[in-house]
């Protein structure tokens, strides 16, 4: 799309010294959420595309626990520690796939070099952090 634009404002500005302009609005969508993560995963579709799917890690919660019943007076019974060995769970860490994402190569070239800014953004911050 940015390609087209540019093409367009290009062919227009030809004849004029006055600078084309284009404004956008960011809308969030009602699916929009905040993910945090850790790395990603992916290849090539049989498409062309890049396909990114984006991951968080952590170790595993139990799927199921187990826990002794005590007697707490008056009849009244209250739950009691967990038996460690009854707790039944996967083992290593997990990596949970948020959200997979499919991007052109042109496009991936762009958040290639938004990311870039960033880092060096960031790292210029760090810089000016540090004692000399």
């Amino acid at each position: 799309m940015i390609g087209f634009l540019e093409n367009k404002l290009m062919s227009e500005n030809d004849n004029t010294k006055e600078k084309q302009t284009v404004t956008f609005n960011y809308l969030k969508s009602s699916f929009h959420r905040g993910v945090h993560v850790d790395g990603c995963f992916g290849g090539i579709t049989p498409k062309g595309f890049i396909h990114m799917a984006l991951f968080t890690e952590r170790r595993p919660i139990p799927q199921v626990t187990v826990n002794e019943m005590e007697e707490a007076g008056d009849g009244i019974i209250k739950l009691g520690p967990e038996i460690r060995e009854k707790r039944e769970q996967q083992k290593g860490i997990i990596r949970e796939c948020e959200v997979s994402l499919y991007i052109d190569p042109e496009t991936a070239k762009l958040i290639r070099d938004w990311l870039t800014t960033k880092i060096n953004d960031y790292d210029s911050l760090d810089a000016l952090g540090e004692e000399s």
